[in-house]
C-alpha cells in the first residue's frame, strides 16, 4: 500500500493556496489460493473526487498443459477492458483469446 500527495509550490493565488492537492493511496494485493493460481488486485483510490480511479485483476491458472489468463480493468473515466486467454503451453500458438473494450485500441 502506498500514499502519495501532490502540491503546486508557490501559488500566490488566494482562492487556490490552501487547496490540499491531490491525495491518492494505491493498493495491490497479490496471492495464489492453490499450487496452480495466482491472483493480483490493484487499485487507487482519489480522496479528492472520493472514487476509485482504477482498478486491475488479473487471474491466472496452470491447467497441466495449457495456461489460462483473465484480466479486467476499469479507468476512472469509465472505460474498461476485458480479456480471456487459453494456451497450449507447449505450443502457444494454439490458444483462444478474447478481448472486449469500451474504447478502441
Amino acid at each position: 500500500m502506498s500514499y502519495s500527495i501532490t502540491r503546486s509550490r508557490g501559488d500566490t493565488t488566494p482562492a487556490l493556496r490552501n487547496q490540499s492537492g491531490q491525495r491518492v493511496v494505491n493498493m495491490n494485493m497479490a496471492f495464489s489460493p492453490t499450487p496452480n493460481w495466482s491472483a493480483t488486485w490493484t487499485t487507487s483510490y482519489d480522496f479528492a473526487t472520493r472514487q476509485f480511479a482504477q482498478h486491475f485483476v488479473h487471474l491466472n491458472r496452470d491447467l497441466h498443459r495449457w495456461h489460462a489468463s483473465f484480466a479486467f480493468s476499469k479507468s476512472a473515466n469509465g472505460n474498461f477492458a476485458f480479456s480471456f486467454t487459453i494456451a497450449l503451453t507447449d505450443q502457444p500458438d494454439i490458444k483462444f483469446d478474447y478481448d472486449q473494450r469500451s474504447y478502441a485500441h
